[in-house]
C-alpha cells in the first residue's frame, strides 16, 4: 500500500529455482488470467546471479517488467542456502546484483529485506552496496531472521536504517489493525508506503478500513472472512486431487484467522475436522 495515493500493489509468493529450473507451478500462478484487474509484481528468491537470471528470463517472458527481490525470507532452509536474509548481508552478491540491475534498464526492481540474520546491525556492513543498486524502493521488515515473526518489530532499527538508506523506504511488519497503520505512519511520515502481508490474511478488510478511515465492526469483518474462505475452499477443492488433499491445503489458512471474531469452540471444530464434508458444513457450504 502506497501512502501518497493510497493505491495497492500486490506481490506474488516468491518464485524460485529448483534443479536449475523455475518451478512450473510458480510461473503458472503468474498467468494474466489468474491475476486480472490487479497490479501484480512477481517476487523472486535467489542465491546467486545464475538463479536470478533464470527467474528474470521466465518472468519477463510471462509479460512482466517489475520484479521484487526477496532478501528478507527468514526460514532457515532458505537462509542456509544463501537466499533470503543471507543475500542481504552478502557483499559479493550485492555487488553483482548492482551490476545485474544496471544491465537491465528496461526492468524495474525493488528489494524486500530484513536487517540481518542474528544481529539487527548487520545491515550496516552492506548498506552502501544496497544504496548502489538502482531499485525503485526497499521494503524493510525490522526483525532479524532468527526472530522469525516472534517478538515485536525493532522500530529503532527501522529508524536507523531509514537515515542511511538512499532509496524510498516501505515499512513491513505486524500491521494488523488500522491503529497499527496509524502508529507507523505517524512515527515515520516520510516512508513511501507499508506492506500489510500477514495482517491482510488475518483481517482481509484491513486495506479497505485504512483507505476508508473507518474501522469495521466485528460482524462485518467476520462476514468478509467467511466469504473469502468459502471462495478459497471452492477453488482449492476444484484444483485438488481428492478430499484429503483439499482439507490439508485449507487448514493452514486458519493460522491467520482473526481469532477474536469467532467462538473458540467453532474454531476448534474447524481445526479438528477430520474430513472435508465436516469442514465445509461448518462453513455453510
Amino acid at each position: 500500500m502506497h501512502s501518497s495515493d493510497m493505491s495497492f500493489t500486490y506481490f506474488s509468493p516468491f518464485v524460485r529455482v529448483e534443479s536449475d529450473e523455475i518451478r512450473a507451478r510458480d510461473i503458472k500462478s503468474l498467468a494474466p488470467d489468474r491475476n486480472r484487474d490487479i497490479s501484480l509484481v512477481p517476487q523472486v528468491i535467489f542465491k546467486d546471479m545464475n538463479e536470478l537470471g533464470i527467474l528474470t528470463e521466465a518472468i519477463t517472458r510471462a509479460g512482466y517488467s517489475r520484479i521484487d527481490l526477496n532478501m528478507g525470507c527468514p526460514f532457515p532452509p532458505q537462509v542456509k542456502a544463501g537466499r533470503g536474509v543471507a543475500a542481504a548481508v552478502n557483499p559479493c552478491l550485492l555487488a553483482e546484483l548492482a551490476d545485474f540491475v544496471s544491465q537491465n534498464p528496461d526492468l524495474e526492481f525493488s528489494v524486500k529485506m530484513r536487517p540481518g540474520i542474528s544481529s539487527p546491525d548487520e545491515w550496516e556492513k552492506t548498506i552502501e552496496l544496497i544504496n548502489k543498486i538502482p531499485v525503485k524502493f526497499v521494503t524493510l521488515h525490522p526483525r532479524v531472521a532468527k526472530a522469525g515473526y516472534r517478538g515485536k518489530p525493532d522500530l529503532e532499527c527501522f529508524d536507523r536504517f531509514s537515515e542511511r538508506l538512499h532509496h524510498p523506504l516501505i515499512y513491513n511488519g505486524d500491521i494488523t489493525t488500522p491503529s497499527d497503520y496509524a502508529v507507523i505512519t505517524d512515527r515515520f511520515p516520510n516512508i513511501k508506503g507499508v506492506m500489510l502481508g500477514r495482517g491482510m490474511l488475518s483481517r482481509p478488510s484491513l486495506g479497505a478500513e485504512i483507505i476508508g478511515g473507518n474501522e469495521w465492526d466485528a460482524d462485518r469483518r467476520r462476514e468478509l472472512w467467511l466469504a473469502i474462505h468459502r471462495a478459497v475452499a471452492e477453488s482449492i477443492i476444484a484444483s485438488s486431487q481428492g478430499d484429503a488433499q483439499a482439507l490439508a491445503r485449507l487448514k493452514p489458512r486458519l493460522e491467520f484467522i482473526e481469532s477474536d471474531l469467532f467462538d473458540k469452540r467453532y474454531l476448534k471444530a474447524l481445526v479438528k475436522s477430520r474430513d472435508l464434508a465436516t469442514y465445509l458444513s461448518l462453513l455453510n457450504i
